[in-house]
């Protein structure tokens, strides 16, 4: 949608979403039909914080990473701009819109009141959230983010973006002894250049069999000074203990945990059949059957989200002991399913 008044970049709601930069890249990719090789080619590195008792925000997949600490995707061309106190992000929102390029950037959220259920106290929270347009008639902003908890697109008041960037950005110059802050902007070009990368998915499920990560990318220390984590088969381990801890406690269970399981299997279920349709392999009885065990671990995964949010109303320990068990059984057919697969690919002629 465009006009004078009005610009919309290209997004869609994606299928896959994890945290706020991620999915915002899923939604573009989607709204262009571009998004099956970036899927492909990533969504098996998955990481955990080494320490089991960090709440909320506590694991992801990994991605290729630039030395900002901003995902790569070859589709999207990064450009950081510097803002200064005097600078007006709507002005900003506005020229980058027209010119093509996504905005994305931080908040205090505590100004935004689509972001929270009406059952919630509003706090200052600084959160990422993507612009991808503006509406000058209706003075709005459109921005996609998890808004009461589900991903979708609202139009936030020129005003109410304004203070709640304002305010966030105020506190980060003076936290970090800084006179500007950083904003990204994403701009999409087709790149027919990029390929499935083949190599690139034996050497992911194989760092995931072994608890690694020597593959994806990264010109970061994100997760080699500033953070600890574990890599695959470990990160599995961990969410069971992260659970036994919280029923243990009697807190609530994070059901993002297990949804990143879900995706896992999801995109490796369409992975396999690009594979087959493209004939990077060959369809037999074998890769049918593995096929078949990924699919029914996506399955399970579904049930299981569900399970986690009902104990989450009352918290019985028996009802948690339950979905341990059930965790286990799903975590120990993942990794046979994954082992099945590996010695697939060795055994397989490319």
């Amino acid at each position: 949608m465009c006009d004078n008044n009005s610009i919309s970049l290209p997004f869609t709601i994606p299928k896959y979403k994890t945290y706020p930069l991620n999915t915002a890249i899923n939604g573009i990719l989607k709204a262009v039909n571009d998004d099956k090789i970036w899927l492909y080619n990533n969504y098996i590195s998955l990481w955990i914080y080494a320490n089991k008792y960090v709440k909320g925000y506590m694991g992801d997949f990994k991605y290729d990473m630039n030395s900002e600490y901003y995902e790569q995707c070859p589709m999207l061309k990064n450009e950081i701009i510097e803002l200064y106190k005097t600078d007006n992000i709507i002005e900003i929102i506005k020229d980058s819109i027209r010119a093509k390029k996504y905005i994305f950037t931080e908040v205090d959220t505590y100004y935004i009141d689509s972001w929270w259920l009406e059952s919630e106290t509003k706090i200052h929270s600084s959160h990422e959230i993507f612009v991808m347009g503006y509406n000058e008639e209706k003075k709005v902003v459109l921005a996609a983010d998890f808004f009461k908890h589900i991903y979708s697109v609202k139009e936030i008041p020129y005003l109410d973006f304004r203070m709640a960037f304002d305010a966030n950005m105020g506190y980060i110059r003076e936290r970090d002894s800084v006179d500007m802050v950083n904003v990204l902007l994403l701009q999409y070009s087709r790149n027919e250049k990029y390929t499935f990368d083949f190599d690139r998915t034996r050497n992911m499920i194989s760092d995931f069999l072994n608890s690694k990560e020597n593959t994806i990318n990264d010109e970061s220390d994100l997760f080699t000074v500033c953070e600890e984590v574990v890599y695959g088969i470990e990160c599995l381990e961990r969410i069971v203990e992260y659970l036994k801890y919280c029923i243990s406690e009697g807190s609530r269970l994070d059901y993002k945990t297990i949804h990143l399981i879900y995706i896992f299997n999801d995109v490796m279920c369409a992975r396999i059949e690009y594979m087959i349709d493209n004939q990077y392999i060959s369809s037999n009885e074998e890769i049918k059957r593995i096929y078949n065990e990924f699919s029914d671990l996506a399955h399970k995964t579904v049930i299981l989200r569900t399970l986690f949010m009902k104990y989450n109303v009352k918290k019985e320990k028996k009802h948690g002991k339950l979905i341990v068990e059930k965790v286990k059984g799903l975590f120990q057919q993942l990794e046979i399913s994954l082992r099945a697969l590996n010695d697939f690919f060795d055994n397989y002629n490319v």
